[in-house]
């Protein structure tokens, strides 16, 4: 299976990344997520060192807990197959995120572009989607606008 997007977290925020997972999966985006996506009985290390040159685009997630120490080293190998093959990738602020954990995530990583799931506008769901594929998606529920010849009688 083939996914476009690797999900590289804190493992203390593993909850709320797989709930973004699955609103991924309803918009047909697959998210690639150790819990889910690791091959039992093989070491997970080896199983990470083949997925790395196939993903297109990854999204570093970084809560109140931080970048954990492997989502580090993750992160550092990313930014290495970014410079031979331009991946997509960027930071991904979880609710709850205060702002000095944002200036400790490497000084390459911090000139993405990042999705603030913070704010509301813009949509971070919408916007995450759109660094994933490089497609700005239409609004999940626009409003219609109004005629201009509503409510004339």
């Amino acid at each position: 299976m083939e996914h476009n997007v690797f999900l590289c977290h804190n493992s203390k925020e593993k909850a709320e990344v797989a709930r973004i997972r699955e609103q991924l999966k309803q918009r047909e985006i697959l998210a690639w997520l150790d819990k889910y996506d690791f091959e039992p009985f093989r070491p997970w290390q080896d199983q990470l060192e083949e997925i790395i040159p196939q993903i297109k685009a990854v999204a570093v997630f970084i809560g109140s807990s931080g970048v954990g120490p492997w989502a580090n080293i993750e992160m550092r190998e990313f930014l290495v197959e970014f410079a031979h093959r331009k991946l997509r990738m960027g930071l991904v602020i979880l609710p709850g995120c205060p702002d000095e954990l944002i200036e400790k995530v490497p000084r390459f990583m911090r000139s993405f572009h990042w999705v603030d799931f913070r704010q509301q506008d813009p949509d971070p769901m919408n916007q995450l989607i759109w660094g994933i594929t490089g497609r700005k998606p239409e609004p999940q529920n626009p409003t219609p606008n109004p005629s201009p010849q509503a409510g004339r009688g």
